[in-house]
């Protein structure tokens, strides 16, 4: 009698056992689609959603794109201001993060004022990019942070003139237009300072 009721409790166990398994199998494959944790992609969804012709869309877009540019850019510009060796980068560094934390001011405003997301955090590639800076040293970290520098800019500029020139709304448009001023002035003197030390 005690062996059959130990052999029963045996396998309740091993068949509630095997049920745990099964319901954490399911659970988890329930959670193993791909998951959207970059910031910018979230705002973007939710522009895309929130919005149904195709101009307000863009207009999202671009402010989007230019805030997720001005997080990068004082983010590595506060690692470069810390770490870089020469003080022209350095310089250049605290100039980019005061006028990047304006612009993105100004960026956050009128988004707020268009009813458009924006994301509050780096992008996972932007997040790398500041990883591979921080591994560097000396001249060659001044260096990788020009590059970065000029190479963002350029991006910036594409889009400020883009945005200019077709954004839908008019307050849109002035906010990218006045951008390009500044813009191409930290692009030269980025570009002035990589010269002096090639």
């Amino acid at each position: 009698m005690n062996n059959i009721l130990t052999t029963k409790r045996t396998f309740g166990i091993i068949g509630i056992t095997w049920a745990i398994m099964i319901v954490l199998l399911v659970l988890s494959s329930c959670g193993s689609g791909p998951q959207k944790n970059d910031a910018k992609e979230i705002a973007e969804e939710h522009n895309d959603a929130k919005f149904e012709n195709k101009e307000a869309e863009n207009d999202a877009q671009y402010l989007v794109d230019a805030y997720s540019i001005g997080l990068y850019e004082i983010e590595l510009s506060q690692h470069a201001k810390q770490k870089a060796v020469r003080d022209d980068v350095k310089e250049l560094a605290s100039k980019m993060i005061e006028s990047h934390a304006k612009q993105n001011e100004l960026i956050k405003s009128t988004a707020s004022a268009n009813q458009v997301s924006l994301q509050d955090q780096l992008t996972d590639e932007q997040l790398k990019e500041i990883t591979d800076l921080g591994d560097k040293k000396g001249l060659d970290l001044d260096k990788t942070y020009l590059d970065k520098i000029i190479a963002d800019h350029e991006k910036a500029i594409k889009l400020s003139e883009k945005a200019a020139d077709k954004a839908n709304v008019p307050e849109i448009r002035n906010l990218f237009s006045n951008a390009l001023s500044p813009l191409r002035a930290h692009l030269e003197m980025a570009m002035g300072i990589k010269d002096k030390i090639k």
